[in-house]
């Protein structure tokens, strides 16, 4: 019985009892580097989290940036700017031709196009009238 009384330990909350030392409990008490460890991990995890968050702020805010310096360039250059381009128009025409470009899908449109093709679509537009 003194085998499995040596052998026998007893834990409850903080305090353990070993078998061997007769009525002594003695507290089990955590290390501070232990309790700092797992106070510091949560803290950690927490921070690292908004770290992860941070980033993906980060990104987003610099795509926005970019998205909005790319259309700010795209604005320089405007639908009578295109228009100017295009040669052997008469004043008339190339006003005409800007009135019709109304919408922004249509000024998109405009702008994607080529030389020629922008020249075909002003004389078949303004021709119609």
């Amino acid at each position: 019985m003194a085998d499995s009384q040596s052998s026998l330990e007893l834990s409850i909350d903080d305090s353990s009892f070993d078998g061997e030392s007769e009525g002594s409990v003695l507290p089990n008490k955590k290390s501070r580097l232990e309790y700092e460890e797992n106070s510091n991990s949560s803290e950690n995890t927490l921070e690292s989290e908004i770290l992860v968050q941070l980033a993906k702020l980060t990104t987003m805010l610099e795509n926005l940036y970019e998205m909005l310096k790319e259309r700010k360039q795209e604005r320089t250059y405007t639908s009578w700017d295109a228009i100017k381009e295009v040669p052997n128009l008469d004043e008339d025409v190339r006003l005409e031709a800007f009135n019709l470009l109304d919408t922004k899908p249509k000024i998109d449109g405009f702008l994607k196009m080529t030389l020629e093709e922008r020249a075909k679509w002003i004389l078949m537009t303004t021709s119609k009238k």
